[in-house]
Protein backbone atom coordinates (compact mmCIF):
# COMPACT_ATOMS: atom_id res chain seq x y z
CA UNK A 1 0.00 0.00 0.00
CA UNK A 2 1.06 3.57 -0.49
CA UNK A 3 0.56 6.66 1.09
CA UNK A 4 -0.03 9.92 -0.45
CA UNK A 5 1.69 12.92 1.05
CA UNK A 6 -1.30 15.79 1.25
CA UNK A 7 1.98 18.43 -0.03
CA UNK A 8 3.56 19.57 -2.64
CA UNK A 9 5.14 15.89 -3.83
CA UNK A 10 8.76 15.25 -5.73
CA UNK A 11 8.77 12.47 -8.38
CA UNK A 12 8.39 9.17 -7.24
CA UNK A 13 11.02 7.28 -5.78
CA UNK A 14 11.86 3.12 -5.55
CA UNK A 15 14.62 2.06 -3.33
CA UNK A 16 15.40 -1.83 -2.99
CA UNK A 17 16.26 -3.17 0.63
CA UNK A 18 19.76 -4.19 1.54
CA UNK A 19 18.51 -7.43 1.13
CA UNK A 20 16.66 -7.35 -2.31
CA UNK A 21 13.60 -8.42 -0.41
CA UNK A 22 11.83 -5.55 -0.21
CA UNK A 23 10.75 -2.39 -2.54
CA UNK A 24 10.23 0.90 -0.63
CA UNK A 25 7.65 3.79 -2.78
CA UNK A 26 8.88 6.90 -0.89
CA UNK A 27 6.99 10.39 -2.10
CA UNK A 28 9.27 13.10 -0.64
CA UNK A 29 7.04 16.21 0.27
CA UNK A 30 9.18 19.79 -0.23
CA UNK A 31 9.33 20.75 3.49
CA UNK A 32 7.56 17.86 5.28
CA UNK A 33 8.16 14.32 6.03
CA UNK A 34 8.52 11.77 2.37
CA UNK A 35 5.41 9.03 3.26
CA UNK A 36 6.64 5.32 3.16
CA UNK A 37 4.23 2.80 2.00
CA UNK A 38 5.38 -0.86 1.00
CA UNK A 39 4.82 -1.29 -2.87
CA UNK A 40 6.05 -4.43 -3.62
CA UNK A 41 6.66 -7.61 -1.56
CA UNK A 42 6.95 -7.62 2.54
CA UNK A 43 3.04 -8.26 2.96
CA UNK A 44 3.22 -6.38 6.54
CA UNK A 45 1.00 -3.93 8.47
CA UNK A 46 2.96 -0.52 8.18
CA UNK A 47 0.86 0.72 11.19
CA UNK A 48 2.59 -1.79 13.81
CA UNK A 49 5.60 -1.24 15.19
CA UNK A 50 7.44 -4.21 13.88
CA UNK A 51 6.76 -3.69 10.24
CA UNK A 52 8.05 0.29 10.74
CA UNK A 53 11.26 -1.43 12.48
CA UNK A 54 11.48 -3.41 9.48
CA UNK A 55 10.70 -0.62 6.68
CA UNK A 56 13.70 1.42 8.72
CA UNK A 57 16.10 -1.54 8.58
CA UNK A 58 14.94 -1.71 4.60
CA UNK A 59 15.29 1.97 3.36
CA UNK A 60 17.81 3.90 1.99
CA UNK A 61 17.53 7.62 0.89
CA UNK A 62 19.33 9.16 -1.75
CA UNK A 63 20.75 12.47 -1.44
CA UNK A 64 18.62 14.63 -1.32
CA UNK A 65 16.75 12.97 1.82
CA UNK A 66 17.81 12.04 5.35
CA UNK A 67 16.46 8.84 7.18
CA UNK A 68 14.64 9.40 10.35
CA UNK A 69 13.24 5.72 11.68
CA UNK A 70 11.07 4.85 8.86
CA UNK A 71 11.03 8.05 6.66
CA UNK A 72 12.90 9.82 4.30
CA UNK A 73 12.90 13.68 5.09
CA UNK A 74 13.84 16.82 2.91
CA UNK A 75 18.07 16.81 4.13
CA UNK A 76 18.54 20.52 5.68
CA UNK A 77 21.67 22.01 5.23
CA UNK A 78 23.49 22.13 8.83
CA UNK A 79 26.23 24.56 9.10
CA UNK A 80 28.98 25.91 11.59
CA UNK A 81 29.49 29.07 9.69
CA UNK A 82 27.71 31.25 7.41
CA UNK A 83 28.26 34.37 5.33
CA UNK A 84 26.50 36.35 2.29
CA UNK A 85 28.44 38.09 -0.81
CA UNK A 86 25.97 41.50 0.31
CA UNK A 87 24.19 40.79 -3.10
CA UNK A 88 22.10 37.76 -3.79
CA UNK A 89 24.80 34.79 -2.96
CA UNK A 90 24.86 32.50 0.71
CA UNK A 91 27.98 30.12 1.51
CA UNK A 92 28.50 28.40 4.76
CA UNK A 93 30.79 26.06 6.05
CA UNK A 94 28.94 22.72 6.75
CA UNK A 95 30.05 20.44 9.54
CA UNK A 96 31.48 18.16 7.07
CA UNK A 97 33.93 20.86 6.61
CA UNK A 98 32.15 21.62 3.36
CA UNK A 99 31.86 25.11 1.95
CA UNK A 100 28.48 25.05 -0.06
CA UNK A 101 27.19 27.82 -2.00
CA UNK A 102 23.94 28.96 -3.43
CA UNK A 103 22.05 31.94 -4.96
CA UNK A 104 24.47 33.76 -7.44
CA UNK A 105 27.91 35.64 -7.12
CA UNK A 106 31.66 34.17 -7.89
CA UNK A 107 31.26 30.72 -5.53
CA UNK A 108 35.20 29.47 -6.82
CA UNK A 109 33.99 28.65 -10.81
CA UNK A 110 34.40 31.06 -13.48
CA UNK A 111 33.46 34.38 -12.77
CA UNK A 112 30.31 33.69 -11.82
CA UNK A 113 27.73 31.05 -10.82
CA UNK A 114 24.56 30.58 -9.75
CA UNK A 115 23.31 27.36 -7.87
CA UNK A 116 19.41 26.64 -7.47
CA UNK A 117 20.65 24.43 -4.57
CA UNK A 118 23.33 24.74 -2.08
CA UNK A 119 26.71 22.79 -4.61
CA UNK A 120 29.73 22.13 -2.49
CA UNK A 121 32.67 24.06 -3.75
CA UNK A 122 35.64 21.70 -3.65
CA UNK A 123 38.37 23.93 -4.20
CA UNK A 124 37.67 25.47 -1.36
CA UNK A 125 37.23 21.44 0.61
CA UNK A 126 38.38 21.78 4.26
CA UNK A 127 37.89 25.66 4.46
CA UNK A 128 38.66 27.33 8.30
CA UNK A 129 37.19 30.47 7.49
CA UNK A 130 35.43 32.05 4.31
CA UNK A 131 34.87 35.58 3.29
CA UNK A 132 33.06 36.41 -0.44
CA UNK A 133 31.47 39.38 -2.26
CA UNK A 134 32.40 39.95 -6.24
CA UNK A 135 35.62 38.24 -5.00
CA UNK A 136 36.00 35.11 -2.79
CA UNK A 137 38.95 34.15 -0.14
CA UNK A 138 39.31 30.76 2.09
CA UNK A 139 41.75 30.17 4.82
CA UNK A 140 42.86 26.57 4.30
CA UNK A 141 43.54 24.10 6.78
CA UNK A 142 47.41 24.29 6.13
CA UNK A 143 47.02 27.98 6.74
CA UNK A 144 47.15 28.53 3.17
CA UNK A 145 44.80 31.56 1.96
CA UNK A 146 43.30 30.70 -1.34
CA UNK A 147 41.09 33.87 -3.21
CA UNK A 148 39.46 33.97 -6.66
CA UNK A 149 36.81 36.24 -8.72
CA UNK A 150 37.39 39.75 -9.83
CA UNK A 151 40.74 41.44 -9.30
CA UNK A 152 40.18 44.91 -10.75
CA UNK A 153 41.34 46.63 -7.99
CA UNK A 154 43.71 44.06 -7.04
CA UNK A 155 41.70 42.42 -4.03
CA UNK A 156 43.17 39.57 -4.69
CA UNK A 157 46.62 40.23 -3.57
CA UNK A 158 48.32 38.51 -6.89
CA UNK A 159 50.19 41.54 -7.57
CA UNK A 160 47.71 42.41 -10.58
CA UNK A 161 45.02 43.33 -11.63
CA UNK A 162 43.87 40.27 -13.60
CA UNK A 163 40.45 38.20 -12.93
CA UNK A 164 41.23 34.65 -11.02
CA UNK A 165 37.85 32.43 -12.52
CA UNK A 166 39.77 29.40 -10.49
CA UNK A 167 41.33 30.48 -6.76
CA UNK A 168 45.14 30.71 -6.20
CA UNK A 169 46.56 30.32 -3.23
CA UNK A 170 48.23 34.13 -1.84
CA UNK A 171 51.22 34.22 -0.61
CA UNK A 172 51.34 37.44 0.92
CA UNK A 173 48.29 36.38 3.18
CA UNK A 174 49.77 32.92 4.25
CA UNK A 175 49.53 32.67 7.88
CA UNK A 176 46.28 34.73 8.81
CA UNK A 177 43.83 33.53 11.37
CA UNK A 178 40.72 35.54 9.71
CA UNK A 179 39.74 36.69 6.61
CA UNK A 180 37.70 39.87 5.36
CA UNK A 181 36.39 40.67 2.28
CA UNK A 182 34.92 44.47 1.18
CA UNK A 183 33.67 45.48 -2.36
CA UNK A 184 37.24 46.00 -3.95
CA UNK A 185 39.48 45.25 -1.02
CA UNK A 186 40.80 42.05 1.13
CA UNK A 187 42.61 42.54 4.50
CA UNK A 188 43.78 39.41 6.87
CA UNK A 189 44.04 39.50 10.42
CA UNK A 190 47.28 37.39 11.57
CA UNK A 191 48.08 35.07 14.94
CA UNK A 192 49.92 38.53 16.57
CA UNK A 193 46.89 40.52 15.38
CA UNK A 194 48.77 42.66 12.71
CA UNK A 195 46.55 43.18 9.23
CA UNK A 196 47.49 43.25 5.85
CA UNK A 197 45.04 44.80 3.06
CA UNK A 198 45.00 44.74 -0.49
CA UNK A 199 43.12 46.70 -3.39
CA UNK A 200 41.04 49.89 -3.77
CA UNK A 201 42.36 52.70 -2.15
CA UNK A 202 41.40 55.92 -3.93
CA UNK A 203 39.17 57.06 -1.17
CA UNK A 204 41.77 55.65 1.50
CA UNK A 205 40.15 53.01 2.76
CA UNK A 206 43.42 50.49 3.15
CA UNK A 207 44.23 53.05 5.61
CA UNK A 208 48.19 53.67 4.05
CA UNK A 209 48.50 57.64 4.46
CA UNK A 210 47.69 57.76 0.84
CA UNK A 211 45.26 56.89 -1.98
CA UNK A 212 47.03 54.45 -4.07
CA UNK A 213 45.74 51.07 -5.26
CA UNK A 214 47.79 48.08 -4.00
CA UNK A 215 47.58 44.49 -5.92
CA UNK A 216 49.51 43.05 -2.99
CA UNK A 217 48.82 42.45 0.92
CA UNK A 218 50.86 44.89 2.74
CA UNK A 219 51.14 45.75 6.45
CA UNK A 220 48.04 48.70 7.39
CA UNK A 221 50.43 50.17 11.18
CA UNK A 222 46.96 51.73 12.03
CA UNK A 223 44.94 48.17 12.15
CA UNK A 224 48.02 46.66 14.39
CA UNK A 225 46.19 44.95 17.44
CA UNK A 226 43.11 44.03 15.19
CA UNK A 227 40.40 41.62 16.61
CA UNK A 228 37.95 42.01 14.07
CA UNK A 229 37.65 43.95 10.26
CA UNK A 230 34.32 45.00 8.70
CA UNK A 231 33.65 47.00 4.95
CA UNK A 232 31.40 49.78 4.65
CA UNK A 233 30.79 50.66 0.85
CA UNK A 234 34.35 52.85 0.94
CA UNK A 235 35.44 52.63 4.53
CA UNK A 236 37.55 50.21 6.44
CA UNK A 237 36.97 49.79 10.26
CA UNK A 238 38.79 47.59 12.68
CA UNK A 239 38.04 46.51 16.39
CA UNK A 240 41.40 46.73 18.33
CA UNK A 241 42.21 44.09 21.41
CA UNK A 242 42.02 47.75 23.32
CA UNK A 243 38.41 47.77 22.25
CA UNK A 244 38.71 50.79 20.73
CA UNK A 245 37.33 51.33 17.11
CA UNK A 246 39.01 52.99 14.10
CA UNK A 247 38.29 53.59 10.33
CA UNK A 248 39.39 55.32 7.02
CA UNK A 249 38.55 55.98 4.02
CA UNK A 250 35.04 58.00 3.24
CA UNK A 251 33.20 58.70 6.57
CA UNK A 252 30.98 61.23 5.43
CA UNK A 253 27.32 59.60 6.63
CA UNK A 254 27.54 60.77 10.03
CA UNK A 255 30.68 61.92 9.55
CA UNK A 256 31.69 58.75 12.08
CA UNK A 257 32.16 62.26 14.95
CA UNK A 258 34.99 63.85 12.28
CA UNK A 259 34.10 67.72 11.99
CA UNK A 260 35.83 68.61 8.94
CA UNK A 261 37.03 66.99 5.81
CA UNK A 262 35.16 63.35 6.26
CA UNK A 263 38.19 61.62 3.76
CA UNK A 264 40.80 59.63 6.22
CA UNK A 265 43.39 57.74 4.32
CA UNK A 266 44.79 56.76 8.13
CA UNK A 267 42.57 54.91 10.48
CA UNK A 268 41.04 57.36 12.97
CA UNK A 269 39.18 56.07 16.33
CA UNK A 270 35.71 56.47 16.44
CA UNK A 271 35.21 57.72 19.97
CA UNK A 272 31.51 57.06 20.08
CA UNK A 273 32.31 53.22 19.85
CA UNK A 274 34.85 53.15 22.74
CA UNK A 275 34.23 49.70 25.03
CA UNK A 276 32.95 47.91 21.77
CA UNK A 277 33.25 44.32 21.62
CA UNK A 278 31.70 43.53 18.22
CA UNK A 279 31.19 45.76 14.85
CA UNK A 280 29.42 45.39 11.59
CA UNK A 281 28.80 47.75 8.72
CA UNK A 282 26.36 48.03 6.01
CA UNK A 283 26.76 50.43 2.73
CA UNK A 284 26.47 53.27 4.97
CA UNK A 285 26.22 52.73 8.75
CA UNK A 286 28.01 51.28 11.18
CA UNK A 287 27.08 49.35 14.59
CA UNK A 288 29.06 48.30 17.59
CA UNK A 289 28.36 45.91 20.53
CA UNK A 290 29.29 47.43 23.66
CA UNK A 291 31.04 46.15 26.80
CA UNK A 292 28.18 47.60 28.73
CA UNK A 293 25.91 45.56 26.82
CA UNK A 294 24.59 48.45 24.93
CA UNK A 295 24.11 48.55 21.17
CA UNK A 296 25.04 51.90 18.97
CA UNK A 297 24.77 52.46 15.69
CA UNK A 298 25.67 55.44 13.59
CA UNK A 299 25.30 56.78 9.99
CA UNK A 300 22.73 56.97 7.13
CA UNK A 301 19.47 56.35 8.29
CA UNK A 302 17.01 56.34 5.13
CA UNK A 303 15.77 53.04 5.56
CA UNK A 304 15.86 52.61 8.83
CA UNK A 305 19.09 50.74 9.36
CA UNK A 306 19.75 52.56 12.79
CA UNK A 307 16.88 50.94 14.42
CA UNK A 308 16.39 54.36 16.16
CA UNK A 309 12.56 54.90 15.67
CA UNK A 310 13.39 57.18 12.79
CA UNK A 311 14.98 58.03 9.45
CA UNK A 312 17.03 60.56 9.97
CA UNK A 313 21.24 60.35 9.74
CA UNK A 314 22.38 60.82 12.99
CA UNK A 315 26.40 61.81 12.70
CA UNK A 316 26.86 60.61 16.33
CA UNK A 317 26.00 56.88 17.83
CA UNK A 318 22.35 56.48 19.42
CA UNK A 319 22.06 53.30 21.30
CA UNK A 320 19.12 50.84 20.43
CA UNK A 321 17.33 50.21 23.60
CA UNK A 322 15.44 46.65 21.61
CA UNK A 323 19.22 45.48 21.47
CA UNK A 324 20.41 45.64 24.65
CA UNK A 325 22.62 42.84 25.95
CA UNK A 326 22.88 41.21 22.46
CA UNK A 327 24.78 38.44 21.92
CA UNK A 328 25.72 38.95 18.44
CA UNK A 329 25.19 41.65 15.41
CA UNK A 330 25.08 41.83 11.89
CA UNK A 331 24.08 44.44 9.23
CA UNK A 332 22.77 44.22 5.76
CA UNK A 333 23.69 47.05 3.27
CA UNK A 334 20.27 48.68 4.75
CA UNK A 335 19.38 46.91 8.03
CA UNK A 336 20.56 45.61 11.24
CA UNK A 337 19.96 42.69 13.26
CA UNK A 338 20.98 41.11 16.41
CA UNK A 339 21.26 37.80 18.32
CA UNK A 340 19.81 38.14 22.01
CA UNK A 341 19.93 36.15 24.94
CA UNK A 342 18.26 32.90 24.28
CA UNK A 343 18.52 32.53 20.61
CA UNK A 344 15.80 35.40 19.84
CA UNK A 345 16.55 37.90 17.20
CA UNK A 346 15.43 41.47 16.28
CA UNK A 347 15.75 43.12 13.02
CA UNK A 348 15.48 46.78 12.19
CA UNK A 349 15.47 48.48 8.52
CA UNK A 350 14.56 47.60 4.71
CA UNK A 351 12.52 44.99 4.73
CA UNK A 352 10.43 45.41 1.05
CA UNK A 353 11.31 41.64 0.26
CA UNK A 354 10.61 40.06 3.86
CA UNK A 355 14.74 39.79 4.24
CA UNK A 356 14.05 40.34 7.69
CA UNK A 357 12.34 37.08 8.83
CA UNK A 358 9.13 39.39 10.03
CA UNK A 359 6.63 37.50 8.01
CA UNK A 360 5.84 40.61 6.32
CA UNK A 361 7.12 42.87 4.14
CA UNK A 362 6.68 46.08 6.01
CA UNK A 363 10.20 48.34 6.91
CA UNK A 364 10.98 48.54 10.57
CA UNK A 365 12.11 51.76 11.94
CA UNK A 366 12.73 49.92 15.67
CA UNK A 367 13.64 46.56 16.39
CA UNK A 368 11.04 43.91 15.97
CA UNK A 369 10.97 40.13 15.99
CA UNK A 370 12.49 38.01 13.55
CA UNK A 371 12.88 34.31 12.61
CA UNK A 372 10.32 33.60 15.44
CA UNK A 373 9.69 30.01 17.00
CA UNK A 374 13.33 29.11 15.77
CA UNK A 375 16.55 29.43 18.21
CA UNK A 376 19.16 31.37 16.11
CA UNK A 377 22.50 31.66 17.07
CA UNK A 378 23.86 33.15 14.13
CA UNK A 379 22.14 35.36 10.97
CA UNK A 380 23.82 37.52 8.27
CA UNK A 381 22.28 39.90 6.40
CA UNK A 382 22.18 40.81 2.81
CA UNK A 383 21.07 43.56 0.75
CA UNK A 384 17.83 41.69 0.22
CA UNK A 385 17.85 38.41 1.73
CA UNK A 386 19.01 37.45 5.26
CA UNK A 387 19.97 33.42 6.60
CA UNK A 388 20.36 32.10 10.03
CA UNK A 389 21.85 29.20 11.80
CA UNK A 390 18.79 27.68 14.18
CA UNK A 391 18.70 24.93 16.15
CA UNK A 392 20.62 21.78 15.53
CA UNK A 393 23.02 23.44 13.34
CA UNK A 394 20.28 24.19 10.48
CA UNK A 395 19.86 26.54 7.85
CA UNK A 396 17.06 29.00 7.35
CA UNK A 397 16.46 32.16 4.93
CA UNK A 398 13.98 34.93 4.19
CA UNK A 399 13.51 37.41 1.73
CA UNK A 400 14.19 37.79 -2.12
CA UNK A 401 14.70 34.00 -3.77
CA UNK A 402 14.98 35.89 -7.26
CA UNK A 403 18.16 34.00 -7.96
CA UNK A 404 17.72 31.39 -5.81
CA UNK A 405 19.48 32.81 -2.55
CA UNK A 406 17.07 31.14 -0.08
CA UNK A 407 18.64 27.78 -1.09
CA UNK A 408 15.20 25.93 -0.82
CA UNK A 409 14.76 24.57 -4.48
CA UNK A 410 11.54 27.05 -5.34
CA UNK A 411 12.39 30.34 -6.63
CA UNK A 412 9.45 32.15 -4.85
CA UNK A 413 10.26 35.13 -2.44
CA UNK A 414 9.85 34.09 0.73
CA UNK A 415 8.91 36.50 4.26
CA UNK A 416 8.59 33.94 6.90
CA UNK A 417 12.31 32.02 6.84
CA UNK A 418 12.41 28.56 5.30
CA UNK A 419 14.54 25.53 5.58
CA UNK A 420 17.79 25.58 3.32
CA UNK A 421 17.98 22.08 1.40
CA UNK A 422 21.10 20.27 1.88
CA UNK A 423 21.58 20.18 -1.97
CA UNK A 424 24.72 18.64 -4.05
Amino acid sequence: MLYAHPHLLLPKRSYQSPAGSIDIAIEGAVGGKATVGVALGGHFDTGTQAGQNKIAAALVCDTAYEKTGSTCEVAILKAKLLRNTGGSGTCVITLEDKVKCFGTGYFGSGTSSAFSVPTEVTVFQGAKDIALGAHMCAIMSDNSVKCGGRNNYGQLGLGDTTDRATPVTVSGFQGAKSIYTGPFTTCAIFNDNSVKCTGANGLGTLGLGDYNDRSSAVTVPGFAGATQIVFGTSNTCALLSNQKVVCTGYLGYGSLSLSNSPYRNTPVEIQDFAGALEITAGALHTCARIADGSVKCIGQNYSYQLGDGSNTDRPSAVTIPELQNAVSISAGTYSTCAVLPGGSAKCAGWNTSGELGTGNVSNQPSPVAAYSSNTVSSISVSISHSCAIVANSKVKCSGDNGYYQLGNIDQVDHTTPVFVVKGN
